[in-house]
């Protein structure tokens, strides 16, 4: 179980000692709840080290917490999505659990593609198919150029060139070309819900009362609701859940739908279409 752990290692002394390191070595000693006590407010502000380790406490159940399937799975989930790799295995366990297998395997895939040992590991286990590790080779590409980049910088600051303040020069995202269709500016189908929300062909309210499109609502494992396609919502590389049946394309803005083409609403989001 220590293996799923997750410790953050300094690389500057002059930080200090991290609250996440001290919940582990809490826990390595079976001071649960001191680790408990180290790693709750670092999970609420949102670092997923600490949300996957608080998941661990209430999938185990481990002194004053609770065993809670749900519970740890919502920890583990707010970790995955940002992109932690052993929170993903650590969430499919829990999903396989809770019954929701399909759900569990796309997690599975989405760790092996960042080239998570133990996500392949569990996948050729279950005689399941293992992804390229696609991501991981493309954040690799993304370094390395993020690295040149920067050199390029430093090598243009001393000999006093003008060196761009812009962002998106040593922090663009690793995205795979392959995903980004070319989106349409046509609003032909697109109809603007009572909350705002714009879907593609009629508005149907779901029990949370949000708004999908189409017929019907399906209920997603992370509790949202999508439209309703008579197959399982599938999850997108962000981890959110998208209508299943249609490929999973990848949107201008960052987003995920399911579909053809992106279809941009006046609103400035995207709708999937085919």
């Amino acid at each position: 179980m220590k293996s799923q752990l997750v410790a953050i290692l300094l690389l500057n002394a002059i930080v200090g000692c991290s609250t996440v390191n001290l919940g582990v070595d809490a826990y390595n000693t079976g001071q649960y709840d001191k680790a408990a006590y180290y790693w709750n407010d670092k999970a609420i502000a949102g670092d997923p080290a600490a949300q996957n380790n608080l998941g661990l406490l209430w999938e185990n159940g481990l002194d004053s917490t609770p065993k809670n399937l749900n519970q740890a799975a919502e920890w583990y989930l707010r970790a995955a999505k940002q992109n932690l790799p052993v929170a993903m295995v650590n969430l499919a366990r829990v999903q396989y659990a809770l019954g929701y297998g399909d759900a569990a395997v796309s997690w599975l895939h989405l760790a092996a593609r960042w080239g998570y040992s133990d996500a392949v590991t569990e996948l050729r286990r279950r005689n399941l198919n293992v992804p390229q590790s696609d991501l991981l080779a493309a954040q690799q590409t993304q370094d390395a150029a993020d690295a040149e980049a920067l050199g390029a910088l430093i090598g243009l600051a001393i000999m006093g060139a003008v060196v761009t303040d812009n962002p998106e020069v040593l922090n663009s995202p690793a995205l795979l070309p392959s995903m980004t269709p070319s989106p349409s500016t046509s609003t032909e189908g697109l109809v603007m819900c009572p909350d705002g929300t714009y879907v593609m062909g009629r508005c149907n309210q779901c029990s949370d009362g949000s708004y999908v499109g189409g017929t019907g609502c399906r209920m997603a494992p992370t509790g949202d609701f999508v439209r309703d396609t008579g197959t399982m919502p599938q999850m997108a590389p962000d981890g959110t859940y998208v209508p299943g049946g249609s490929a999973v394309i990848m949107c201008p803005d960052g987003s995920f739908v399911s579909g053809k083409y992106c279809r941009l609403a006046p609103d400035g989001t995207y709708v999937g279409s085919n």
